[in-house]
Order: C-alpha cells, then structure tokens, then sequence
C-alpha cells in the first residue's frame, strides 16, 4: 500500500507539469483537444469518426511524431490512466492475507493466451519509469525473491520456425540485431551505419509489417509520407520474401477453410473474411495473414510454463509461479533456489518446442517486481 500511495502522489506531480506543457504548447487555448491539433495545429488526421476527428490513444499514436503536444497529451492520459485504473483499482483489491488473488482463464482467448482476471495482472504496465511505480508495489514475502524468466523476441523466432524464411532464420541464429538489420533493409544502408535513430525505424517497422499493418498507418506512425511508407513495405518485402508468401498462404487457407491452424495443431476460426463490409473484411484479412504466428506464440508461452512447473515439481524445488504476462512468466523463489530455480525454469522453458532456432529466454530476479536485475542461468 505503501508504494501504491507514494505512486499516486508521484503521478500527480508529473500531471500537473504535463498540464503547464500542453497549455503552453497550445497557446493557452480554451478549445477542446481535437480542434487544437487539427484545427489550430493543422496536424495530419489519423482517422476520422461520424461526428469528425478520433483523439483516441490509437490515433494520437499515429502522429506522435507529427507535433510536440501529442507526446505530452499522450503521456499526460497514461498518468491519469495509471492513477485511476492501477493505483485506486489495486488498492481495493489487496485482500487480508496482502497478496492480489486473480482469476485465470485458460480457454478464453482464440489466440490461446492465458487470460486473468479481476484484476487483470497480465496487463499491469511497465516500460516506462511511471508504469515501474505500479510494479513496485509487487514486493516478495520475506525470505524470498520474485523471478522473471522471459523469452527474447519470441514472435520473431516463431515466424522464423514457421516461414524458413533464410532471412530470419540465419540472423537469429547468429544472435544478430533483427532490428537493425529491418533498417538497414528498408533504409538501403550498410547495417553497420545505422544509427540508434534509424534502428528505432526498423523496429516499428518489423512490429507492423509482421502484425499486417498498411502503409497509411505506418507512415502517420514513423511520421513520413504515405510514398514513403510504400517503398519502406517494398523493400521489407523484398528482404523477407519468404515471410509475406507464408502470410499471403495462411490467407489464402483461411479464405478456402474458415480457420488457421498453430504450431500446436488449435484451429483458430478467422470469421469476416466474405463480409460485404470492406472494413471489416479488411481486419479479418489482416488477422488472417498474423494469426498462425500470434496462435503459436501462445503455444510456446503456454507450454513453457507447463514445462517449467513439471520441471520445479520433478527437482523438488519450492519455487512456484505465480503469473504469466503475455512472453514472460513471473516465479515466486526462495532465496536459498534462485540459482537452481534459475537453470531449471530457464532450461524447460528454452526447450518447450523444438524450434529452427533455439529459443532464448532471459532471467532476472529482484524483492520487487520493478527492480530485478539479470540472473546467470545454465546453458
């Protein structure tokens, strides 16, 4: 409760200096939000409702490189965010015993991943350092540490595993910055030029284009031209030839049979993709296209935590896990395990599936969950 309340008075502070930025950005203007970008700023419009413009969180991520007072609206909305559906939420959910008691639904996803519940823990953020307050709430009880056992760029060695696709498959296996390498593609520069700026290109690039997203949005999102956007998808397509005629297949038999099929053998239904309704029928082919990856990916999660938990059992370990979030599963470990917890928990998972490149998983270990730090585990 402690850090809980700390948090709250923290995001406060950050609230109100947000606030004094947005204001002096916007010229004091006494208009709502959406006239000042697009009126008064005369901002690109991301997407458009029945009524004029979205200021959703998912449109103002698309121009968020368009103006100054769209990182700070954003970050401002994040804080409140944080604050009522983290911070006041949580509170009334810490039950007599100190811990959060969640509910877990193992068949509630068509993606296969395994979903919690009241509260929603899977989801409590984290990459920034507001989000780490939230975390820090998460403390181990005396005499043990919480340990996190993470896979590196899962969907990436998936699709690796899934498409053969020489262009992933060589890197990954020499441990290689796919990030970088995606910018350098796209760029039409040496890998070794490339800037940290640039890398970051190439990262928004991969999530996109392995997600199925369009030029449109990826070019409101990198903040260039639509063109632009085009000739960056052209050269992503060229380099990774073999991932977009897997994703072009996995269409074309979800198109002939209604459904995909995951590394684990699940069916996953894909329901629009006949719809008269264009936008519609746009997402379920998207959906189509990344499916098969995003359904396998949860095999891999969901039987690596199965795999490590029949792995603690077998060495007659105290370690338990206590959550999964969405590539990571979170283990509460007596301090006297870590190292062994470590090399079993780490070991079971890497080995969950035989893949075309091994799989690679990270391990930190901390009193909370905000601040762990990296555990050697065994090879």
């Amino acid at each position: 409760r402690a850090a809980l309340d700390a948090a709250e008075a923290a995001l406060g502070a950050i609230e109100r200096d947000l606030e004094e930025g947005i204001h002096a950005l916007a010229g004091d203007s006494s208009k709502q939000l959406g006239a000042v970008l697009f009126e008064e700023l005369k901002l690109p419009i991301p997407s458009r409702t029945k009524t004029g413009w979205s200021t959703s969180q998912e449109a103002l991520e698309r121009i968020e490189n368009a103006h100054p007072i769209v990182a700070l609206v954003m970050r401002w909305r994040l804080s409140r965010r944080l604050r009522d559906s983290w911070i006041i939420a949580l509170r009334k959910t810490i039950a007599e015993d100190g811990r959060v008691h969640s509910e877990f639904h193992p068949a509630r996803s068509f993606s296969g991943r395994l979903v919690n519940t009241n509260p929603d823990l899977g989801r409590v953020p984290g990459r920034t350092p507001e989000m780490a307050m939230i975390r820090r709430a998460f403390v181990a009880p005396p005499g043990k540490l919480l340990m996190s056992v993470d896979f590196s760029q899962l969907g990436l060695y998936v699709l690796a595993h899934l498409t053969k696709d020489p262009a992933l498959v060589g890197p990954l296996r020499a441990r290689a910055d796919m990030h970088r390498l995606t910018a350098a593609a796209v760029l039409e520069k040496p890998a070794e030029a490339i800037t940290f700026e640039e890398r970051q290109i190439g990262k928004v690039v991969n999530f996109a284009t392995f997600a199925g997203q369009g030029s449109g949005a990826l070019g409101l999102q990198l903040g260039i031209t639509p063109q632009e956007a085009k000739d960056y998808l052209a050269r992503f397509d060229r380099h990774y030839a073999g991932v977009r005629a897997f994703q072009d297949e996995q269409l074309r038999l979800a198109q002939e049979r209604g459904y995909i099929v995951t590394m684990a053998g699940r069916k996953w239904p894909i329901g629009g993709l006949a719809s008269l309704d264009s936008h519609d029928r746009s997402y379920a082919e998207r959906l189509a296209r990344r499916a098969t990856q995003e359904g396998s990916v949860a095999d891999v999660s969901r039987r690596a935590l199965l795999e490590a938990d029949r792995a603690i059992r077998r060495e007659g370990l105290l370690t338990k896990p206590l959550l999964q979030v969405h590539d990571e599963v979170l283990f509460e470990v007596p301090e006297d395990e870590i190292e062994r917890a470590s090399a079993v928990c780490s070991h079971a998972m890497r080995h969950a599936f035989q893949m075309e490149v091994p799989l690679v998983v990270g391990v930190e270990a901390g009193k909370n969950w905000a601040d762990l730090e990296a555990v050697s585990a065994a090879p």
